[in-house]
């Protein structure tokens, strides 16, 4: 079904004020930003105050999307650095960190 911006922004709750990121996420590693019982993605969700879906999984492909959006305030600090970033990109960023350490941990990194 098709909707109008207008239809899927009322439906979903994304405004034209909000900032949206996707995130494609291996789909082996999904359950490391949803945790049990969704505690990982209720942790990161206190800590960013960022909304995040994630979506299922189509059928032959190997990742799931992550929409991940939040108003476009920039409140949150990234680590040391000067500057402010929207509680969407913070988000992302961590969510990215927590993909590419369990990679590391799990020994899945190739390259080296």
């Amino acid at each position: 079904m098709a909707y109008s911006r207008n239809n899927y922004d009322k439906q979903h709750g994304v405004g034209f004020e909000n900032i949206v990121c996707l995130y494609l996420c291996p789909l082996r590693k999904s359950g490391s930003i949803i945790g049990k019982a969704g505690e990982i993605a209720k942790q990161i969700r206190s800590e960013t105050k960022a909304n995040k879906r994630i979506k299922e999984g189509l059928h032959g492909c190997d990742e799931r999307v992550v929409l991940i959006y939040s108003t476009s305030e920039e409140r949150n600090r990234i680590e040391d650095d000067v500057d402010f970033v929207c509680s969407a990109f913070y988000d992302l960023f961590k969510v990215h960190d927590m993909i590419v350490s369990k990679e590391l941990d799990n020994g899945d990194d190739d390259d080296n």
